[in-house]
């Protein structure tokens, strides 16, 4: 009770895990083993999120979760002066300072991180923006042509009397591990 007031008390949305364990280690818990008990139990309540199997993502604990919610209505919204942040379904990186302007480098890559793990957002192959798969538009920009099947493009064809609405977003981020480059 005394480690869970403490963590979920701290001022910072985002703490290191080392941070932490100095904080806690040894005049509230008695090692190592007991934090990661404690992390996974107040994980499992909800009281915080804290991905331990996650390779970026297991140095640091996201204290307030609910909070969460606010950060990512920063990137997927449907308020016109959010959704310019976003033009086309693809965030650039560079604009990360005007999205989030409270939060420091570390912590806005660390977020961007999560908007990864939890699929929001899918990281593009230049390295400098993520597609958000959410905010990508209604109707395509361009049509679909020719070239696209001429230069081995592939098509599926499905028909549903009902589509979930999150289900074409959830396509694209699920499927990009079948996405193989030929260069």
């Amino acid at each position: 009770l005394q480690a869970e007031q403490h963590i979920t008390s701290m001022p910072n949305m985002l703490v290191s895990k080392t941070l932490l364990a100095q904080q806690l280690i040894p005049s509230i818990l008695k090692n190592d083993a007991q934090l990661q008990s404690v992390l996974a139990l107040l994980h499992d309540w909800g009281a915080i999120l804290h991905f331990k199997d996650h390779p970026l993502l297991n140095s640091v604990v996201f204290t307030a979760p609910h909070k969460l919610a606010d950060v990512m209505a920063t990137v997927v919204s449907w308020y016109r002066e959010k959704r310019a942040r976003v033009v086309g379904g693809v965030l650039h990186h560079a604009d990360l300072p005007n999205i989030w302007p409270d939060m420091e480098e570390r912590d806005r890559a660390l977020l961007l991180q999560l908007l990864h793990a939890c699929e929001v957002a899918l990281p593009l192959p230049d390295g400098q923006s993520s597609l958000v798969p959410a905010m990508l538009p209604d109707t395509p920009t361009r049509p679909v042509d020719e070239a696209f099947y001429s230069e081995g493009g592939r098509a599926l064809e499905v028909e549903l009397s009902y589509i979930p609405p999150d289900l074409m977003a959830r396509l694209v981020v699920r499927l990009r591990k079948f996405v193989t480059h030929t260069e």
